[in-house]
């Protein structure tokens, strides 16, 4: 009876592990630039329609 040897291709999953650190961090980042733009209105860098613009009109006023 003969030993087999198995050997598992582990590419896919290496780079879906790096694509999902990118995207988090990504996702970090544009959260933090949108906390920091409703708290700090200096961070809307003087333009005229900003992330914060569109958390503002998505949230519903009673």
């Amino acid at each position: 009876m003969e030993t087999q040897h198995f050997s598992y291709d582990n590419k896919i999953v290496k780079y879906f592990a790096y694509a999902t650190i990118i995207w988090g961090v990504v996702g970090m980042l544009v959260g933090l630039l949108a906390a920091l733009q409703l708290a700090f209105p200096v961070f809307n860098f003087n333009l005229e329609y900003t992330l914060s613009d569109v958390f503002v009109q998505s949230i519903p006023m009673r």
